[in-house]
């Protein structure tokens, strides 16, 4: 039998004690589940029933929800319309049940299942201060007798209030998983800040070095620095060659030949390496490590090839290796990955250019050989022609000036043969500059006073420069040939050098009919020529290359009227530098 509450009675005195310590410790609670046992124990106590059930209800499913158990986090759900708590919402009025069993809206079958007898039920709806219910109390088994329309009253009293209770534990407790989640979020957003960082860092390294273990020395640096490790190994194969690796520890990058066979290599590449394997070939002490492979990447296409070629592995974190280090080891590993396609296809880029320029540099080669043959020629004429009318001391100077052209022309040989295999070396040491410029005036007067050119000396910086000597020689050359190309007899050619703050600038001079204005924008760049009968205009662009291998740079001096000027401008030469170099 149930019926439905119909007359108001007022809760006992102490019903009405209970309801007071109730009221003041909801105001310190905020946690739902901690609110939830307080209302239960209390509502427990005071009804003297066996067993409570706060429902709650969820109005994004439509489900109410409860705890299993007093003292358990664990909660179930189920639709919002069913059983007798469902009742009570749709009706929005208390139900009180005397004999369970004998209620059509009883599922006696929970019972069975759980071994328990319930007896009656009071069941009463929770309305907040808007009157909208938001769940409903349900106590079961009053162990004295019925549940009466004094529990009722107080039962009801006591849920309207837990209502306001409830809602501001709920909304605290979405706060605080609001604020939780931010925290979480924060943290993310720094680490992924901090990793955006490194990428950035890896990819301006990536931009201004064209050195691969330049590169490598700093996925070294960067990875050790963020991930807290002692060493790094990058380790990669391309189909059947033997593999690569690179060992970075203790602020040094060194390559290592595998220890074990090329296809083994292959084969922990892709599936990762053991600790002992890791120790066998690197010959260190690892505690842990983390490692991930990487895949080639078309540098055409940026597509990333399926075969995995490569692998990063960092050794030996303070205290162990992280998701989070998971992830950014895999977008490093990317990074490497299309650092290494990059420099391949640099490499092979620049092989192809250079066996493409090898034919049009053996004609500038030739084209440069004019000069030292010229004066190789007039210098042995002249001791010819001299005989034993040549004193001993002129007869050593001409030699060796005919010595130190041949050199000249080996030097350049040798430079094409540089070229040839990709390689530009410069042989950098202190040289008095007036005897540079001496050696270059006394080369230049053999042809000068053939052809009656005039040739000047301006020189007012008397110190010492830091220069590879035969390249610097060949750009001066490369200038003055130009100029003896087109100068008439009778017009003058000027060396000069002289000091302008911290640089030494040398300017090649002549009087002649100047540098078409078509012409002077492109004047450095490769086979561009000024109307010569001869030559493969890579002249100019060379020595644009030696004076900038040199720190400096070389620019025609478009303010000069006369003719033309070319100032080449150097570094001031200081002691530390070539202790540097």
């Amino acid at each position: 039998m149930s019926k439905v509450s119909r007359t108001r009675h007022d809760p006992n005195p102490e019903q009405l004690s209970i309801l007071l310590n109730i009221a003041r410790a909801m105001g310190e609670i905020h946690h739902i589940d901690e609110l939830i046992d307080l209302l239960a124990r209390e509502s427990i106590r005071a009804l003297g029933a066996d067993r409570c059930s706060i429902f709650l209800l969820d109005t994004d499913s439509q489900e109410l929800w409860s705890k299993v158990a007093i003292g358990e986090s664990r909660r179930i759900r189920f639709p919002a319309s069913q059983g007798i708590a469902g009742e009570t919402l749709a009706k929005g009025k208390p139900i009180i049940i005397d004999d369970a069993y004998q209620y059509k809206g009883f599922n006696s079958q929970i019972d069975v299942q759980t071994g328990y007898t319930t007896k009656n039920i009071l069941s009463v709806p929770m309305s907040n201060a808007q009157g909208k219910i938001i769940g409903c109390f349900e106590m079961i088994n009053k162990k004295e007798g019925a549940f009466s329309e004094s529990d009722t009253s107080f039962l009801q009293l006591l849920a309207n209030h837990a209502a306001v209770a409830v809602e501001s534990a709920l909304l605290y407790e979405q706060k605080e998983n609001v604020i939780r989640d931010l925290k979480v979020t924060k943290i993310s957003l720094e680490v992924k800040m901090k990793q955006l960082e490194v990428v950035y860092d890896l990819e301006k390294v990536l931009a201004e070095t064209m050195d691969f273990q330049a590169f490598l020395h700093s996925v070294g640096t960067i990875l050790c620095r963020f991930l807290r490790t002692s060493a790094v190994m990058v380790i990669f194969q391309e189909n059947d060659e033997a593999p690569v690796k690179y060992l970075f520890n203790e602020n040094k990058l060194s390559q290592f030949d595998c220890v074990a066979e090329t296809k083994g290599i292959g084969l922990r590449i892709k599936s990762g390496f053991t600790v002992d394997m890791l120790q066998k070939e690197l010959d260190l002490v690892i505690s842990n490590h983390l490692g991930v492979p990487f895949h080639a990447v078309d540098m055409h296409s940026d597509e990333i090839k399926s075969d995995i070629w490569g692998r990063v592995e960092v050794l030996n974190h303070p205290k162990g290796f992280d998701d989070h280090d998971l992830s950014f080891l895999n977008i490093v590993a990317e990074k490497v990955s299309s650092a290494i396609s990059r420099f391949k296809l640099l490499e092979s880029r620049e092989k192809s250019q250079r066996l493409a320029t090898i034919g049009q540099l053996s004609s500038t080669i030739v084209h440069d050989f004019r000069n030292p043959m010229t004066s190789i020629r007039g210098f042995a004429e002249l001791i010819k022609i001299s005989g034993d009318s040549m004193d001993a001391k002129q007869r050593d100077k001409l030699c060796t000036i005919i010595m130190n052209q041949v050199d000249r022309c080996t030097n350049m040989i040798e430079e094409l043969l540089s070229f040839a295999r990709g390689d530009k070396k410069y042989s950098l040491q202190v040289y008095d500059s007036e005897t540079f410029i001496d050696e270059i005036i006394e080369i230049l007067t053999v042809e000068t006073e053939k052809t009656g050119i005039g040739l000047e000396k301006i020189v007012d910086y008397h110190g010492d420069v830091y220069i590879d000597k035969d390249k610097m020689m060949r750009v001066i050359f490369n200038l003055t040939n130009n100029a003896l190309d087109i100068l008439e007899k009778g017009e003058k050619l000027i060396i000069g050098m002289t000091l302008k703050g911290d640089d030494i600038e040398i300017s090649v001079s002549d009087t002649g009919p100047g540098v078409p204005k078509d012409l002077q924008e492109s004047l450095f760049d490769a086979f561009v020529t000024q109307g010569k009968a001869t030559g493969t205009g890579l002249g100019l662009h060379i020595s644009k290359e030696i004076v900038e291998a040199h720190k400096g740079s070389i620019v025609l001096d478009r303010s000069y009227k006369k003719g033309a000027r070319f100032v080449i401008t150097l570094p001031k030469y200081r002691a530390e530098e070539s202790k540097s170099a």
